[in-house]
């Protein structure tokens, strides 16, 4: 650790060896999540003052050595756990609340929410709008219906839609398997883009 010249503040502070940052909301309602970080080493710094954390940098190398898992305080059909692995990884923390407001990984970013699954070279987490955003490699999200690659997706986990942009290429799988949930009804006529 790091103080700063009065003593009483931290300004960094350095964990090595499988560490885990937690972050639990005060008040078990149907948006608080908890938020765990998991990795091989963090090095975070801190605000001015008040020993409150400002970011963290998890390090892990290969095989998604960074983790987060949000946890829904309430967990509701809509509203489940959502996981994230990635080479490294920089939690933002809210001054006033000490949340993790944005978590941007680097490096195999993988995700998972139930049966939703994404993939890219980075990726981004933000809290307010409980969007994964995909970006590098070849971002593709996928689940038992169908799969979607892009330049770019942005997945709202709270709503179940992704908006891809840029060379976007979406695949439906049958019929019978999405119940007639595939945009072209009559799979045998011809549709011009």
């Amino acid at each position: 650790m790091t103080w700063r010249s009065n003593g009483k503040d931290l300004e960094k502070a350095e964990a090595a060896g499988k560490r885990r940052v937690v972050y639990r909301a005060g008040a078990e309602t149907a948006k608080a999540d908890r938020k765990t970080l998991t990795a091989p080493r963090f090095d975070c710094d801190f605000f001015e003052s008040g020993n409150l954390a400002k970011n963290c940098t998890a390090t892990g190398g290969a095989n998604g050595g960074s983790k987060a898992v949000i946890d829904p305080m309430i967990e509701t059909p809509s509203r489940s756990t959502r996981t994230i692995t990635s080479q490294n990884m920089v939690a933002v923390f809210s001054r006033e609340t000490q949340d993790p407001e944005k978590i941007d990984a680097q490096g195999d970013v993988k995700f998972n929410q139930k049966d939703k699954n994404g993939v890219a070279s980075s990726g981004s987490y933000t809290a307010a709008d409980e969007t994964v955003r995909l970006r590098g490699g070849e971002p593709t999200v996928w689940d038992s219906r169908a799969r979607t690659k892009a330049t770019e997706i942005d997945s709202n986990t709270a709503t179940d839609i992704s908006f891809a942009r840029g060379k976007v290429q979406t695949t439906y799988y049958s019929q019978e398997q999405t119940n007639g949930a595939a945009p072209f009804r009559k799979v045998k006529s011809p549709f011009i883009f």
